[in-house]
């Protein structure tokens, strides 16, 4: 990946053009300026979107709503507000709502143990697996190592997931700290369709989206193939913006798998603004959305001053929702990412203003749907004019060069004219983590290939580092990538065949990285391509 002095990637110019809009909806007494408009097609453009969708509620009423762009590059269905996407991690405050339904309803409580309601559950330290609660789950204070590659395909159901909790290794002091967890956040479902005796995903579209008249709401891929309007994801390969194959997050669906619209979206903002309440009818109480909105754990980033210049001086996690004051205004908002998809659902509870912005390219944080939430919202409050998204481009790049120079060091720390020490049949068999599963190494021809969770979920083929270290810098499933390249290096036995793999993700911080040792169980595997080198 190589920015250009902005720190954006160049791509041809046909992809930077493609801004064809769907026909605005305005609606209520106050209409937005002309000036948004041309602010998010200018922002599209520079961000080099595909496509996004973007609406603004105030007092009950939508403002403003518009798609721009398009679904998938080369392809002219246009991104509108209509269109089908990924939230991600938005997500996550709907799970939280459906833990406060059944908390209205008494059937729980958040600093209920775990244990209360899934009996079975275990950590790998007993105290947590104690003490932890409810509002633990969704707090991200568990302290718990985030072990991200479980939450993408990897065959195994969502019982199993929360089974392999207790293999996850302790990353921080219990409630000590703000550690994000997509993990705990799947427990969390599970404690839902224990209590309610129905899956989370049956929860949600009988208690909320059905309600709230969310009918092109959906809560995993599968369903999307009989929806007429959906939008591609897409992201960088090989410094050019390209689309991706959607990822299935069905285990850990409850932190991120929701598929929504910006119009499906103005329903879940109205009834958060009307304090639980959508067309006379209470789905929430207010003491829950007060509980949910009531900050638990404080959150330390640099980032935070950089981005917002002392307009901003509270940041803190409540119960699903970032919590955070702008410009003396409190702002309760929750983003999603995924590789190919960003989100933003903001609500300014006491202006009773509600953003949302779905876009199909998944940049780093910070990035376009900030611009455009906090472009929108200081023209409605009249406050002094500032170009978010010139801001966070600089951001961006800043970012994108820190991300680069992470690397540094492992290049550094490479050995030139080295060669495995071994033949590469000596690596070949099934290794094993508790964690995380097997991967099988076989041998093709001259170089190996590792299959991960099962050679129909994720498959890479093996480089050579340096000694009896090799590396993948692409996977089979392109939105599976824990960081530029993973390091996959093999521990020999006396025999002088390989008995461990260790593999790992050095350039990311080990709480939030890739890095586990995985045992020889087994080799080479069934069918394995033992060529003669």
């Amino acid at each position: 990946m190589k920015p250009d002095a902005t720190g954006r990637v160049r791509v041809a110019s046909v992809l930077l053009t493609a801004a064809l809009a769907s026909p605005t909806i305005v609606m209520g007494q106050q209409p937005v300026p002309p000036i948004f408009d041309a602010y998010v097609a200018k922002a599209v453009k520079d961000w080099q979107v595909p496509g996004l969708a973007v609406a603004v509620v105030r007092n009950d009423s939508v403002l403003f709503a518009k798609g721009y762009g398009v679904r998938e590059l080369g392809r002219p269905e246009p991104f509108d507000t209509g269109t089908v996407f990924a939230i991600a991690s938005a997500t996550k405050s709907f799970t939280t709502a459906a833990l406060a339904m059944l908390v209205d309803e008494k059937k729980l409580s958040w600093d209920d143990p775990v244990t209360k309601h899934l009996p079975e559950f275990q950590l790998s330290d007993p105290v947590r697996t104690r003490e932890l609660t409810v509002r633990d789950l969704v707090t991200h204070r568990a302290g718990m190592l985030r072990a991200d590659p479980l939450n993408q395909e990897t065959g195994y159901s969502r019982d199993e997931l929360v089974r392999r909790m207790r293999f996850a290794p302790v990353a921080s002091g219990f409630r000590a700290r703000y550690l994000y967890s997509n993990n705990m956040y799947a427990v969390a479902g599970q404690v839902i369709a224990a209590v309610a005796g129905m899956s989370w995903d049956e929860f949600l579209k009988r208690r909320i989206f059905e309600p709230l008249g969310m009918r092109s709401t959906v809560t995993n891929i599968r369903d999307l193939g009989s929806l007429p309007n959906v939008a591609t994801p897409h992201g960088l390969v090989h410094g050019r913006i390209e689309p991706l194959a959607w990822s299935d997050l069905d285990p850990s669906a409850p932190s991120g798998a929701i598929n929504s619209t910006v119009m499906d979206l103005v329903q879940w903002i109205r009834m958060q603004l009307a304090g639980g309440v959508y067309r006379s009818v209470r789905l929430l109480s207010d003491s829950s959305i007060r509980e949910m909105r009531t900050p638990v754990v404080a959150i330390s980033s640099p980032l935070f001053g950089d981005l917002f210049r002392g307009e901003s001086h509270l940041y803190a996690y409540g119960l699903g929702w970032f919590i955070q004051d702008y410009r003396g205004h409190a702002l309760i908002e929750h983003g999603g990412r995924l590789r190919g998809a960003r989100s933003q659902v903001t609500l300014f509870p006491e202006d009773q203003i509600g953003i949302v912005v779905i876009g199909n390219y998944g940049a780093e944080f910070p990035d376009y749907v900030q611009a455009i939430t906090y472009r929108i919202f200081d023209g409605l409050i009249g406050a002094p004019d500032r170009d978010w998204s010139a801001d966070l481009l600089v951001l961006q790049a800043q970012k994108l060069r820190e991300m680069q120079a992470r690397h540094e060091p492992l290049d550094a720390a490479r050995l030139t004219g080295t060669h495995p020490s071994r033949p590469l049949d000596a690596y070949a068999g099934v290794y094993e983590d508790s964690l995380y599963g097997a991967v099988e190494i076989e041998r093709h021809g001259d170089e190996l290939v590792a299959d991960w969770f099962g050679p129909s979920v994720l498959r890479g083929r093996l480089r050579h580092w340096h000694l009896d270290t090799f590396y993948v810098d692409e996977w089979s499933n392109p939105a599976f990538r824990p960081g530029e390249a993973t390091l996959f290096s093999f521990l020999l036995g006396p025999d002088g065949k390989a008995s461990e793999l260790r593999i790992r993700d050095a350039a990311l911080s080990p709480t939030v990285g890739l890095d586990s040792r995985f045992r020889h169980v087994a080799g080479p595997p069934p069918g394995s391509r033992k060529n003669a080198r």
